[in-house]
């Protein structure tokens, strides 16, 4: 629930929260915080205005990594957990925390990259981008690298979701955006999901609710040209 309140300290009562549970589980309640709860207290952190709140989510991370070393095979962290702390670091404005928030997402995103038993889905790769667009200076020189190359990682993994074209075009000039989206010509102004090549968007789990969508709204135009 304080993941959700909008209060400025959310992550901080969470956390709060957290240390009761596991006092009660000490003491032989059965209130043992499991991988959820501990998803959720990132998400708090994320979701919050606190100083430092990019390292404080990954510092829950670090502790559910632990736990799962120590032997609780519950405690294995999930694309969720990892995406979540990208998230924390794509909504630090924080002048002052943005470095350190940086920092954060390249060593979150880098260890999902190089995870075996971690598959990012779209929501990891846009979340990271939003992540380099919030932190990096429009005239940073690491700004274009790093998006190009979670694009260019996204499409082979199939992942090219609507979320990720819209976070790819907020961070980049239009015809930065449409050069690495290859094959469109001068002058194009917008690009679909659909317009691109199906491989880069195979796993997406969104698409086939969404592109039954597009296949009922192309019959509703057919039966309306139709009757015309």
């Amino acid at each position: 629930a304080w993941a959700k309140s909008g209060c400025k300290n959310s992550g901080e009562v969470a956390e709060q929260l957290l240390i009761r549970m596991q006092e009660k589980y000490d003491r032989g309640e059965p209130t043992k915080p499991n991988l959820l709860t501990m998803n959720t207290v990132i998400d708090a952190h994320a979701k919050s205005s606190e100083k430092g709140k990019a390292r404080k989510a990954q510092s829950v991370l670090r502790r559910i990594e632990a736990k799962y070393k120590e032997g609780d095979e519950q405690m294995l962290p999930n694309a969720f957990t990892y995406t979540t702390v990208l998230n924390a670091c794509a909504f630090t404005f924080e002048k002052s925390d943005q470095e350190e928030a940086f920092q954060v997402a390249q060593s979150t995103y880098q260890e999902v990259m190089k995870s075996a038993n971690l598959r990012p889905s779209h929501l990891t790769y846009g979340t990271y981008i939003k992540a380099i667009n919030t932190l990096l200076p429009r005239d940073d020189e690491r700004r274009y690298p790093l998006i190009e190359s979670a694009f260019t990682q996204c499409c082979e993994d199939g992942q090219l979701a609507r979320f990720v074209l819209q976070c790819l075009q907020d961070a980049l000039p239009t015809q930065s955006y449409l050069k690495l989206l290859r094959g469109n010509r001068k002058g194009v102004v917008s690009v679909n999901a659909e317009d691109l090549p199906s491989q880069w968007r195979r796993n997406v789990k969104e698409k086939a609710m969404y592109f039954n969508q597009i296949r009922e709204k192309k019959k509703v135009m057919k039966k309306r040209y139709r009757k015309r």
